[in-house]
Order: structure tokens, then sequence, then C-alpha cells
């Protein structure tokens, strides 16, 4: 939501730069129109983004981790050692303890943009490396 609400700004600031009182409409019949075509462009490039990202399968998430560890815990946890430890500890948070970027964030004090950046750029990792 707060992605949207930043998009609906920008908007409102296009509008607000491009607006001549003299064209006759009302400013909010104008706003309107680039906060509505600020959103779906936004909205249309996160759909883009993901069906771009390739799925990582459930039969290498077996592989890669135990259930329920942490991998300081686990010397048998098979990932990558180029892995930082930031993306290792969002992987295993993400993929073995099922919780959502919004929980993890909280648990590693980071904000969830960042923490869906550093998840996908491990994915990314590991994909390469498998």
């Amino acid at each position: 939501m707060e992605d949207l609400r930043q998009e609906a700004l920008l908007g409102l600031v296009y509008a607000a730069g491009r607006y001549d009182p003299e064209c006759g409409a009302r400013f909010s019949t104008y706003a309107v129109y680039w906060i509505k075509k600020q959103i779906l462009q936004a909205l249309d490039r996160e759909r883009a983004a993901s069906l771009l990202a390739d799925p990582l399968e459930g039969q290498h998430l077996e592989e890669l981790a135990a259930p329920n560890t942490l991998p300081a815990e686990d010397p048998e946890l098979r990932l990558p050692e180029s892995l930082p430890e930031l993306e290792r500890r969002i992987l295993v948070l993400s993929c073995q303890h099922q919780l959502t970027l919004k929980e993890i964030s909280q648990s590693l004090s980071l904000p969830v943009e960042r923490v869906k950046q550093l998840r996908g750029k491990a994915l990314r990792r590991l994909k390469s490396a498998l």
C-alpha cells in the first residue's frame, strides 16, 4: 500500500507541474487522471517484473536446507559459501520458517522493500549456483 501511495503522490506532483488553469478543466479532474495513470503504470511494472521472475522449485528448497534450523546451527545446510550472511538469514526465515516479508523486516530491523530486494538477490544467486 505504501508503494501505491507514493505512486499516487508522484502522479499528483506530475499533475501539479503540468496543470494549466486556462485549459478549462478543474485541477481535481486533471489530477485524478495523472494519479490513476501513475498507479496503473506502477502495477504494470510490478506485474511484468513478477512474471519475469523464475520461481524456485519446491524440490530445490528441500535440497538447500533442513527444516526449522538456522544456517549457523546446521552444518549440512547446503547454501553456497558465497551467499552473504544477511541474504542467507532472509532465505532461511522466508523458506524454512515461512515468515512474511513484513515479519522478516521486523526481526532484522530492515525496511520491507530492502528485505524483498535481498531475497530476490539471494534467489538469483541460488539459481545460478544450481
